[in-house]
């Protein structure tokens, strides 16, 4: 299992990408994907988290 640490505690969520060009967002509690934001032509391969929670 995979902890994000902030100063305010855990992430509850993380991003994965691939070579298929899709950018899966994972909820750590749940164990599972909950979001998959496909549509890239290329690879994705940088995800950045942007403030307030934001991708």
């Amino acid at each position: 299992m995979m902890h994000l640490l902030t100063d305010l505690g855990f992430f509850r969520r993380f991003v994965t990408s691939s070579k298929d060009g899709d950018a899966r967002i994972w909820d750590v509690t749940l164990r599972r994907s909950v979001i998959c934001l496909s549509g890239h032509t290329l690879a994705v391969t940088c995800v950045k988290w942007g403030g307030d929670g934001f991708i």
